[in-house]
């Protein structure tokens, strides 16, 4: 039996049914489905939804109807109403003749240009809970896979500029919409004040409805207690201060906090976008409890998403850690919108470039289904030989990817199920209101200065630690996670449903200061508040342990307990934060002032290292040659500042004297300065020390440059002092 055949007796079927009241088979498919056919899943359609409880309460039937639309959204039309979205309608009872597709698009329009997007427009009477009505269907697809709308997508609007409250891009395919919609009403002799509306998309479908939404409950001829709108995974539209104004509270905005498309434009510092209406946060890692979520919701979860994308749904397990992160960033690089239209490295101008180079000028529109079936019905191609196909990017790939115990694979797939529709469908079926979502925020500690820290969690397991200001990425386990901003500034992200220990230490001679703030997040990831810096100092005699996680929420301080004694010793050993044994191998080069230059290496630990340096002068570079090796030892003064204590013996090699060999013991001392983790400047004097009898070969002054004053030990011992910088990387 072919497609149309089932679709006909489905239809058949279901137009028996007094009411649309039952569950409905629907043809699942959209932008990531992995079947050829569209999966056949079973969702409630129930028309007496509308109408049955004000649009300013959230109804979740009406949302998974809401999300089954968007996701069909992305298909062309087939012929013969073939397609999983025609076939869609037709199964909610809606007659093809009522059904307008605004799926041509022309992007060298004069008026609307790339500012467009493919949407529907679909009419239904309905036994709605106020009696017969008018359902208006609205439904926008998101971003195809072309540069055009891509571009509109960065079109946020310089509102710094032009006193805009309103992304361009989104503000100008709504006006589209609202212009067609206007003419499906007139065409149809509908009284907009006489139907209910149904609107809904996923990213930039979702922008452009919540923009569409606002704008219609400005026009006096519709009114916002008619309207149903949910959007999935949509982007900030607006500047508006007044966006989360109870005029709007009609709008449900459906989001997954690890999603980064939902945080831009940015909504922080000198940007403010946001979304207009409510924000609904889907569950996660990090806003439920740990057992519910793995042991309840995702199984349900990923049972649907296993039928819509034949694998494992993969969350990032970091709640919006990820796009806050990301939002930093950008904010960083970008403080206002000004910035981000910059005429040189304005990210406007970059994204569209970028834009045209992975999505070229003769692209189409997303390859339709038809040709995906042909595809996959094909006779399968000859086995090739894997290793030789593969490309050396592919085997770097595959290397990275099984030295991480596929790291590398899941983090490329949770960057694609963090924004998928299928996503938000799956969760949307996996359970109701009362399960899916979650109010619960988290906090990132922002800690600042010279330190060694580790996170541990209430069994006493270490899920992170930082060594001289740096995150040992390696050590790192979830939920916990932790990011190098700059320098010595790192940020810890905690998540609500957990309780943690942060303990701090530095094994530095006087106070190291080091700052601590905390930035509390809503559930969706925007930033609520941000408490004071609190100012500590690190020495060797004391550590901070600091109370994280659910205490943080609602905290205006960070609880911190000076910890001394065993008690410390015992949270150092356990969290391996000491840093005096740490191995390390540093390269060094240097320059002193009897015009000497020199280079070589150190290796061992911070408490006792060797060291080989081979010093040269260009004055004498066929004369004489130098080799310094010895030990040293490396103190922490305070903050970045460091105290190096070297013994060397110097080999000094006369080559006009039959390559002869002299031995002067030296010392150094110097105070070196560290901007960054590995990378030291430094300075300080150098002694070498003349033994008469002994050594004196070597400070003849064919060998030796001019010397400083010498400091004088007795009668037979001197030392000749220089002084020496450099960098040790």
């Amino acid at each position: 039996m072919n497609i149309k055949s089932i679709f006909c007796l489905s239809f058949f079927a279901l137009s028996c049914l007094p009411l649309f009241a039952k569950p409905v088979e629907f043809p699942v498919s959209g932008l990531f489905t992995r079947e050829p056919e569209p999966i056949p899943t079973v969702i409630d359609w129930d028309e007496g939804q509308f109408g049955k409880r004000p649009t300013t309460e959230y109804n979740h039937s009406i949302a998974r109807i809401a999300c089954l639309l968007s996701e069909v959204s992305y298909l062309r039309v087939r012929p013969e109403w073939s397609d999983a979205r025609s076939q869609t309608l037709l199964l909610m009872g809606i007659k093809p003749e009522d059904i307008e597709y605004h799926y041509e698009l022309n992007y060298k329009d004069p008026v609307w240009g790339y500012d467009q997007c493919a949407f529907t427009l679909a009419k239904k009477e309905i036994n709605s809970a106020t009696g017969k009505r008018t359902l208006i269907f609205i439904l926008i697809r998101g971003t195809p896979n072309e540069a055009t709308e891509w571009i509109s997508n960065f079109d946020i609007g310089n509102n710094t500029k032009d006193g805009e409250v309103l992304h361009r891009g989104f503000l100008k395919t709504s006006l589209q919409i609202e212009t067609a919609l206007l003419s499906y009403l007139i065409k149809n002799k509908i009284q907009p004040s006489d139907a209910y509306y149904l609107i809904t998309g996923h990213s930039r479908g979702a922008a452009v409805s919540n923009m569409l939404a606002a704008n219609l409950s400005r026009n006096p001829q519709f009114n916002s207690k008619d309207m149903y709108v949910y959007t999935f995974a949509s982007p900030n539209v607006t500047t508006d201060p007044e966006y989360g104004d109870e005029k709007y509270n009609f709008i449900w905005n459906i989001v997954n906090a690890e999603d980064i498309v939902p945080t831009v434009p940015l909504s922080r510092d000198r940007w403010n976008y946001h979304k207009y209406g409510h924000v609904l946060t889907l569950v996660n890692a990090w806003n439920i409890d740990s057992d519910k979520y793995w042991k309840d919701l995702y199984p349900r979860m990923n049972k649907y998403y296993v039928d819509f994308i034949k694998r494992d749904y993969a969350p990032f397990k970091i709640g919006p850690f990820a796009p806050i992160q990301v939002t930093r960033f950008l904010t960083y690089f970008y403080s206002n919108v000004d910035k981000y239209y910059g005429k040189i490295l304005g990210l406007n101008k970059i994204v569209k470039k970028i834009m045209w180079k992975v999505f070229p000028a003769d692209d189409e529109d997303p390859p339709q289904k038809e040709e995906e079936d042909s595809k996959a019905e094909s006779e399968p191609e000859p086995e090739k030989d894997e290793e030789k196909s593969k490309s050396l990017g592919e085997n770097i790939l595959d290397w990275l990817n099984n030295s991480t115990d596929g790291l590398i694979t899941y983090t490329m797939e949770a960057f694609l199920d963090m924004h998928a529709n299928e996503s938000y469908l799956a969760w949307m079926l996996a359970g109701d209101e009362n399960e899916i979502f979650s109010e619960l925020g988290s906090t990132q500690m922002l800690i600042n200065g010279s330190f060694e820290c580790a996170v541990f969690d209430k069994d006493n397991n270490v899920l992170a630690r930082a060594k001289d200001s740096r995150v040992y990425y390696s050590s790192i386990h979830a939920p916990l996670a932790a990011m190098q901003i700059r320098g010595h500034l790192l940020t810890i992200g905690f998540s609500a449903n957990a309780d943690f220990t942060l303990v701090l230490y530095r094994g530095s001679i006087a106070p190291s200061p080091v700052s601590i703030q905390i930035e509390q997040y809503s559930a969706s990831g925007q930033i609520l508040s941000t408490t004071e810096k609190q100012r500590i100092g690190l020495h060797k005699c004391i550590a901070y342990k600091v109370k994280a996680g659910k205490i943080l929420l609602d905290a205006s301080a960070a609880d911190i307990e000076k910890i001394k004694g065993a008690e410390k010793r015992k949270a150092i050993r356990d969290g391996d934060i000491g840093t005096a044994w740490n191995c390390m191998l540093q390269p060094e080069i240097h320059i002193n002032t009897d015009a000497s230059f020199g280079f070589g290496l150190l290796a061992g630990t911070q408490m006792i290292y060797g060291s080989a340096l081979l010093n040269l002068n260009p004055n004498k570079i066929n004369r004489s040659l130098t080799l310094s090796t010895g030990i040293g030892s490396q103190q922490n003064i305070v903050g970045p500042l460091m105290l190096h204590a070297d013994a060397w013996c110097r080999f000094i090699w006369d080559f006009d004297n039959d390559s002869q060999v002299y031995y002067v013991p030296a010392l150094r001392l110097t105070l070196a300065l560290r901007p960054r983790h590995r990378w030291q400047i430094f300075a300080g004097p150098v002694f070498d020390f003349h033994i008469d009898g002994h050594n004196d070969g070597a400070f003849d002054s064919a060998i030796t440059p001019k010397k400083m004053g010498a400091i004088h030990f007795g009668d037979s011992v001197e030392a000749i002092p220089s002084i020496q910088f450099g960098m040790r990387f």
